[in-house]
């Protein structure tokens, strides 16, 4: 998959770009096993090409977002005793992107680390093969991997953008890890969860 950044001119009329799903997202599915007895663990990885013309200097870009969601519901599976032991609750314990750009005999590494403790509940009826949860707040898992990098928050980057006049042509490589707690119930031995992601748009920012 080959994505293309292409910048615009320095007017102040024009200050964000919107990129859509520039990262690939679409299509791509969390798995998460289990790692502990009342932990799950896993993640998904997958790269693409990129290519940024050399038009614009990369240190006039204040903020990149790019917004990475799930589905509404996560759906475990498992053998259970029966639908009533599975965990009441699952909470995201931790979760990071690990993002590699190599280029030509070069690579550079970045680490995300993302915002934990939301919240989903079980969703009835669950039965001793399977069992679903949905968000206790229903917007959260619209933005709930989403990586941002802002400029001046870590000098590797800064330093990284600062020489990216001349353009880009590279590989990136995606990797999200996430860790998931299971609280309450008595859950089976071996639980997997397979969780579809889904882009919710991406935006860059230059300064005027």
């Amino acid at each position: 998959m080959a994505t293309v950044l292409v910048t615009g001119c320095a007017s102040p009329l024009w200050m964000h770009l919107e990129l859509g799903d520039i990262l690939g997202v679409r299509g791509q599915r969390l798995v998460m096993r289990m790692s502990g007895r009342q932990t799950l663990a896993g993640g998904v990885g997958w790269g693409l090409d990129v290519t940024v013309p050399a038009r614009r200097a990369a240190f006039d870009v204040r903020r990149a977002r790019c917004g990475v969601g799930t589905a509404g519901r996560w759906t475990l599976r498992g053998e259970a005793t029966d639908g009533a032991s599975w965990p009441d609750e699952l909470r995201i314990a931790g979760a990071f992107w690990r993002v590699e750009v190599q280029e030509s005999h070069s690579a550079e590494h970045h680490r995300f680390d993302l915002p934990a403790g939301q919240r989903l509940v079980r969703s009835l009826p669950c039965d001793a093969t399977a069992c679903s949860y949905v968000f206790t707040d229903p917007d959260a898992h619209r933005d709930l991997f989403t990586v941002e990098a802002v400029a001046g928050s870590d000098d590797e980057l800064d330093a990284w953008l600062a020489g990216l006049g001349r353009g880009l042509d590279a590989t990136v490589w995606l990797t999200l890890h996430v860790e998931v707690l299971m609280l309450g119930g008595s859950p089976p031995r071996t639980v997997v969860a397979e969780v579809p992601l889904a882009p919710s748009g991406a935006r860059v920012e230059f300064r005027p």
